[in-house]
């Protein structure tokens, strides 16, 4: 099967407003068309010509760019601002264009020109800020994505590998805890149910998530704990232990087992980890339903 990726946020494609877009495109053709035709057949000194031109090829460029952001659609509101600031720029290339070619003078030409100026640079900068913001808001929704576990909501390993490295300096505990028969009541009453013990044992687990208490679902069935707070750590252990330990439902008890391992400041979270995945083996092979301390190194 074939998925539809997007690897852009926003695309110049889709169909504009034809009453916008076709009146805008008809009005700024009239203006440049005109004006072309009163600098070809008038008679102008050289300087004149080269400002008119210099202006004309500025002023066709915005109209180039602004019937671009009517592409932008869904998104076009986004834009809306942003257009029409260009919109009132391409107004005031207009009146220095008249003022080339003295349909005015130039200094009234030059003096309404720079009153446009203001509410363009409004509009544009007010537009800059919304667009900034909605960048960032939608880059904020990436990144819970893709540190979040989709069916716990809880951070996912990708979250836990950078908080082990965050914290690879610091003293601290780790445990790592994991379902009894967790494959038993997959087998015996489906994905789906096993499935909804996941996603109740998150939301259990994300009450305890704090500043000095990290959880993560680090893969399966397997929850990883890191707290910072080692005169902490048997208290907050045992109330996680017994907060996930639960009667799902009348056929389903579900219980947990647990491999605690202390960090120094200066020990290897590697082997720390490892020392706690050692200690949960302990845990169950001497029965589950428990919680085991790795021996002091």
């Amino acid at each position: 099967m074939k998925f539809i990726q997007h690897d852009t946020l926003i695309k110049f494609q889709g169909k504009p407003d034809r009453r916008f877009y076709c009146a805008f495109l008809s009005y700024a053709v009239l203006l440049l068309s005109g004006a072309l035709f009163l600098a070809l057949s008038g008679t102008h000194h050289a300087g004149q010509k080269v400002y008119f031109y210099v202006d004309f090829c500025t002023a066709a460029m915005l109209v180039w760019f602004i019937e671009k952001s009517f592409r932008t659609q869904p998104l076009e509101k986004h834009v809306t601002a942003f257009r029409g600031g260009l919109f009132v720029l391409f107004n005031a290339l207009i009146i220095i264009m008249a003022g080339a070619l003295n349909i005015l003078s130039l200094d009234n030409a030059l003096f309404i020109s720079s009153l446009l100026l203001v509410p363009a640079m409004m509009l544009i900068i007010l537009s800059f800020n919304h667009f900034i913001k909605y960048i960032n808001v939608n880059y904020k929704s990436v990144v819970d994505l893709s540190l979040t576990d989709e069916l716990t909501g809880l951070p996912n390993r990708r979250f836990l590998n950078m908080k082990l490295r965050e914290w690879e300096k610091k003293p601290g505990t780790v445990c790592i805890a994991d379902i009894d028969h967790f494959k038993r009541i997959n087998d015996t009453f489906g994905h789906e149910t096993g499935d909804k013990v996941l996603t109740n044992l998150g939301l259990i687990l994300s009450a305890f998530i704090s500043e000095s208490v990290f959880i993560a679902r680090s893969g399966g069935e397997e929850f990883c704990m890191l707290l910072s707070e080692p005169e902490e750590t048997e208290r907050v252990v045992h109330a996680i232990k017994a907060a996930m330990t639960l009667a799902y439902n009348e056929d389903i008890n579900v219980t947990i087992s647990a491999g605690v391992a202390y960090k120094r400041k200066h020990d290897s979270f590697t082997q720390v980890m490892i020392d706690a995945d050692e200690a949960l083996y302990r845990a169950k092979l001497s029965g589950r339903d428990r919680i085991v301390v790795a021996t002091t190194r």
